[in-house]
């Protein structure tokens, strides 16, 4: 897009620090007793499960607002697939302790795991995306077509049927729906694709609905970790019931910090500031797909401090080691000539 929108970047930004949070924090609650330590791990980790909403509503606002060919189109799906290959392969030969010979089934595995799920946690991610990718082009044509209230039909039938009622069935142990009912399009992550193009290209500022999107934000984060607090008195060995990203607990703070970041826009950074941003923006994909293998790296320094000083300033320096060696890395690897196309 030729005009630079600085609030995009800081979004994906904030969106790879909570995915390395979402990785990190749960270790503060999980398996532990209700504390302040335990409401405010809590806490942060239902803001930070918005980060798959904020990247899924970024690429939406990029993407759908373009024009591009099918071929263009091919040539960011084949650059995400060689990503895949490339660090699932990584990431499946430092699994190997010996880091002996690579055999035939050594391969074989590889590529039906790589084939039938994510190598590493994280990489689920691009398979989705994938998924997006593919139904690019006739998805543009869709919005270009769309009036308000074509997306707000769209939005409110897919809070309903994607976000809302699964949900509720699970909470109230009801029968199931016949979800084939949002199989022709109301899912969820098409959902936050679509409202991400909306929120960026349809919906203007405005002062009334900032405050609004603040309130729904702090409301529904506060509803989610009333009810886990709730759902661990029940029962303390199986929860959280509400860590869905296809729940409305999530689609409404997503949604909401998506929304927020457009007031962004309207700041005057100094050039500095926008070059920092620019640059650390620009490592963001590259630090995701790093991270869980940073996450493994750092660990025993996690286990080595936390009896020193508390576990929450433990994890905070978990997180930030993560993040800062990320991307030191990323702006390395980014100068080797293969990788720079593809991170």
């Amino acid at each position: 897009m030729k005009e630079y929108k600085i609030h995009l970047d800081i979004l994906r930004i904030a969106a790879c620090l909570l995915v390395i949070v979402n990785h990190t924090n749960s270790r503060l609650f999980m398996g532990n007793a209700p504390s302040p330590v335990w409401f405010i791990s809590v806490t942060v980790f239902y803001i930070s499960k918005t980060a798959v909403p904020l990247f899924i509503m970024i690429s939406g606002a990029l993407l759908l607002k373009g024009d591009d060919s099918y071929k263009t189109t091919l040539r960011r799906i084949i650059r995400i697939l060689l990503t895949l290959l490339l660090f699932s392969a990584f990431y499946y030969v430092i699994s190997i302790k010996d880091f002996g010979e690579v055999t035939a089934a050594d391969i074989k595995n590889f590529l039906l795991t790589v084939y039938g799920g994510a190598i590493t946690n994280a990489f689920w991610y691009l398979y989705l995306y994938t998924g997006l990718l593919l139904m690019l082009p006739l998805l543009r044509k869709m919005v270009k077509n769309m009036k308000k209230a074509d997306f707000i039909y769209f939005i409110c039938c897919s809070f309903i049927f994607a976000f809302t009622v699964p949900v509720i069935c699970g909470f109230f142990q009801l029968p199931p729906y016949n979800s084939t009912v949002i199989t022709p399009l109301f899912n969820g992550y098409l959902a936050y694709f679509i409202i991400g193009y909306y929120i960026e290209h349809c919906l203007r500022k405005n002062r009334i609905r900032l405050v609004f999107a603040l309130l729904l934000f702090a409301a529904s984060v506060a509803f989610s970790v009333i009810m886990t607090y709730f759902e661990f008195k029940k029962n303390t060995a199986a929860y959280p019931f509400w860590d869905n990203r296809l729940s409305f607990n999530i689609m409404i703070p997503g949604t909401c910090l998506f929304y927020l970041g457009k007031y962004l826009s309207g700041i005057n950074f100094n050039p500095h500031t926008v070059s920092a941003i620019k640059r650390t923006a620009g490592c963001t994909f590259g630090i995701y797909l790093l991270s869980d293998m940073l996450i493994d790296v750092f660990e025993p320094m996690y286990t080595a401090i936390y009896p020193y000083i508390l576990r929450l300033p433990a994890v905070m320096v978990l997180i930030s080691a993560v993040f800062l060696t990320g991307l030191i890395m990323v702006r390395y690897l980014k100068k080797l000539p293969l990788i720079k196309h593809l991170i």
